[in-house]
């Protein structure tokens, strides 16, 4: 690989500061610097030296908190040991990043680090300040050449169906004629060439020459991961690269659940109704067996991280359950060593991001804006406390968290709340607020005897609510008032229902509903009556059976009630964990045997039945599980699949509109996704979203988006794959959003995108569809 260097940009240097620049960087913003910034979230401050693919000049710095000691962090990009000679499969983005580079006397310095795969021009960053503290930055373009290379261009998923038209690109920078052979290799069904015979090709480049053939590429409607490879092959020079393509089945997703506990000498049955529409292929089956709380939580994780995850409380829904996992794994003899250091280096990850979303003016936001919310703070307090006992955490950013929130309290009792900052957790009732708020302050070790008063005759004694009275239940134990809590217990049984649940609740601190707003209380209430588990042991029991049931592939509704609903389980488990034993578990499919697991005397984790998806078709569907002999265990059964007709529900309080603008389009030609969010309610909603399905050929133009952020026509977005996720904080009563967003297209063939929906964050059982957009691009 040949290394060109670019005539950099003239060098900028600033006047010399009234007072001694300050280091180049602390230990916070070097870490933080190193985790690629969400898009339309602030990125953290632009490194000193830093030098990746080309692309727009870093955004204005961040505050980050000094932290008690500094360290210096420097990544440099390495290749793969086993790289072979002429292939191509490392894109790695960044290349060099260091926090704190010292000159010679000269002003030079040196650094090393390996290129990536791409054949392209790569953006050096530098920025310092000299011994009398005048600051200066400079840039310069460093570009990488081989003497033959292919490109091709390809979408990253595709809907089957689609039709892509592959521009390949062959490049001879060598002063001679080359001839060589062009070859496909395809890893993966669902993916092929539509002239088979173009699987191996002749090419003829003359000297420095450059073209460009188009190849078609037929996607059938399946579910899979593909490896792309082109190989060109000559007498003087090879290439090969390889890209992966994922193909989705085109229609709407639908996913159907069961789930419980089952006992040794049981069987459990669950009825499905399989609709008539359903797409031949797609369907597949998820049925697990939890034989530990880790295997409950670590499947958990992988849920929260197939949804949207771009505010503080979505990241904290992967780091608290890491948290509660490694505080599992620590306590018990035996455990997977290899999980616990997996748990550590994501949670250490997650902790990093997290420090992000701090106000400059205290508290914490979805999106670390100013102002800071106090419920939400109040949430990360728990967090990080709970994670500081497993790994290391600013103890100065928890005591600045403390001081914030001791400060936002009332001279007559209760919580301020930021009028700027009404929407979620903090657009809940005030006695919610309230509770909610003390809650996290007694569980961070703080003296809330006037506040616990406060919430006992302000909020508790003033609603009939499951959920405050769970709290302030919780919050009378926590400080040794079982006389007192116990009156709430009993309040919060006389509310149990036969399914085991607690649903006499008006809202929750998220503003939740539906189903989620149920789990939630449960959770709460069961985290309540363990600490009086002589009285309560009986309900106890009943309500985690409840609380197991509404187990979805992990996932227990919004964000919040998985939360909770992990916190319940595992503690519920650590209060009576029964012992394992030997024993099998088998599923039937209308009363047929389809799968079985055997299981040891002590099993770890998760257990999955081998996918069933090809025993299912239209229509009613019994998926039965026996336990024999074994133990008492959770499961939980998935049906994924697609179907022609949407699945919206009236109770969503969301409608969406999406149309393509322009639905015939040239390669390298714009247009715009034309999107309408209507809030159909006559009440004010919080956290709404919609998710834009965007057609493979097309690209959105990420500084549109940020534009749209900084406009404020959106607080948030994400890019997720092929969808667009677009958040807002709140919506007002019958309030339309009215959005253009720009797309590019960039590789020909004929599209269809996934189907696009809308829905309410915390409420995210009602979601409303919408089909997916389709575009023809010609080259």
């Amino acid at each position: 690989m040949v290394l060109r260097e670019v005539a950099p940009e003239k060098p900028v240097e600033a006047p010399a500061p009234a007072v001694p620049a300050p280091r180049p960087i602390m230990r916070a913003e070097a870490q933080m610097a190193m985790a690629p910034p969400m898009m339309g979230a602030r990125a953290p401050m632009a490194p000193p030296m830093m030098m990746g693919a080309m692309a727009p000049p870093p955004p204005p710095p961040i505050r980050a908190h000094p932290p008690a000691q500094d360290v210096v962090r420097e990544f440099a990009f390495k290749k793969k040991p086993n790289r072979k000679v002429g292939e191509r499969t490392d894109f790695t983005e960044t290349l060099y990043w260091n926090a704190c580079i010292s000159t010679d006397l000269n002003g030079s310095a040196s650094v090393s680090f390996d290129l990536n795969d791409s054949v392209t021009s790569f953006r050096v960053w530098a920025e310092g300040f000299s011994s009398e503290s005048h600051l200066g930055s400079s840039s310069t373009l460093v570009e990488s050449r081989e003497p033959f290379y292919l490109e091709p261009k390809i979408p990253l998923e595709v809907s089957g169906g689609d039709l892509i038209r592959l521009p390949v690109s062959l490049v001879n920078n060598l002063p001679q004629q080359i001839k060589g052979n062009l070859r496909f290799e395809i890893q993966g069904k669902g993916l092929s060439l539509a002239v088979p015979s173009l699987v191996d090709s002749e090419f003829t480049l003359k000297e420095e020459q450059r073209t460009r053939k188009i190849y078609d590429l037929k996607v059938e409607n399946a579910r899979e991961s593909c490896m792309l490879t082109v190989k060109g092959d000559s007498p003087y020079a090879k290439d090969s690269i390889s890209r992966p393509v994922e193909i989705v089945p085109s229609g709407f997703p639908f996913q159907m659940f069961g789930s419980g506990a089952i006992e040794p000498g049981k069987k459990d049955t669950h009825t499905f109704q399989v609709p008539k529409e359903l797409l031949p292929g797609t369907m597949t089956t998820e049925i697990k067996l939890y034989c530990t709380p880790t295997g409950t939580l670590t499947d958990a994780i992988k849920s929260l991280n197939r949804s949207p995850c771009g505010c503080f409380e979505q990241t904290s829904m992967t780091s608290y359950p890491l948290t509660m996992a490694v505080q599992y794994l620590k306590s018990h003899d035996g455990t997977d060593d290899s999980l616990l250091e997996s748990c550590l280096r994501n949670l250490a990850a997650g902790y990093e991001k997290l420090k992000g979303y701090e106000c400059t003016t205290g508290g914490f936001d979805w999106f670390g804006s100013n102002p800071g919310h106090e419920a939400l703070t109040a949430y990360g307090l728990m967090q990080f406390i709970d994670m500081s006992s497993v790994m290391s955490v600013d103890s100065a950013m928890i005591e600045r968290t403390k001081k914030w929130l001791d400060g936002r309290r009332k001279k007559d009792g209760g919580f301020e709340r930021n009028p700027l900052a009404l929407d979620n957790f903090g657009g809940a009732p005030e006695e919610h607020t309230d509770a909610y708020i003390t809650w996290a302050l007694t569980e961070a070790g703080l003296d809330t005897k006037k506040d616990i008063d406060y919430v006992v005759k302000n909020c508790a004694e003033k609603k009939k609510d499951a959920y405050i009275w769970a709290l302030t239940a919780i919050c009378l134990y926590k400080s040794n008032r079982k006389e007192e809590a116990t009156v709430w217990s009993r309040k919060l049984a006389e509310l149990l229902k036969p399914d085991g649940s607690i649903a006499d609740e008006e809202t929750s601190i998220t503003r939740s509903g539906g189903s989620s707003l149920i789990v939630e209380a449960t959770a709460l209430t069961i985290l309540a009556w363990l600490n009086d588990d002589e009285s309560f042991g009986m309900a106890t029991s009943k309500a985690n059976e409840y609380l197991v049931s509404q187990c979805k592939n992990g996932n227990f509704g919004s964000t919040q009630a998985t939360l909770l609903a992990l916190k319940a389980i595992i503690a519920f488990d650590k209060s009576r964990a029964c012992p394992s034993a030997e024993g099998a578990f088998v599923v039937y499919i209308n009363d047929k045997e389809e799968g079985r697991l055997a299981l040891e005397k002590k099993p770890k984790g998760v257990l999955q039945v081998a996918d069933l998806g090809s025993k299912i078709s239209a229509g009613e569907t019994k998926i039965s599980v026996e336990m024999l002999d074994g133990s008492k265990l959770p499961y939980s059964i998935t049906l994924d699949f697609f179907a022609t007709r949407g699945d919206s529900s009236q109770e969503c309080k969301t409608r969406l509109l999406a149309k393509l603008n322009d639905t015939k389009l040239k390669e390298g030609q714009n247009t715009e996704v034309q999107v309408v969010v209507e809030n159909v309610s006559n009440e004010s909603l919080p956290m709404t979203m919609a998710v834009i399905g965007v057609p493979g050929g097309l690209e959105p133009r990420i500084d549109k988006l940020k534009e749209m952020v900084k406009s404020g026509q959106i607080d948030f977005y994400e890019i997720l794959g092929r969808r667009i996720a677009l958040y807002w904080r709140f919506m007002a009563p019958q309030e339309k959003k009215n959005l253009l967003i720009d797309v590019l297209a960039a590789v020909p063939g004929t599209y269809t995108g996934p189907a696009s929906s809308t829905y309410l964050y915390y409420t995210n059982e009602h979601v409303w569809w919408v089909e997916g957009l389709n575009v023809e691009i010609t080259p």
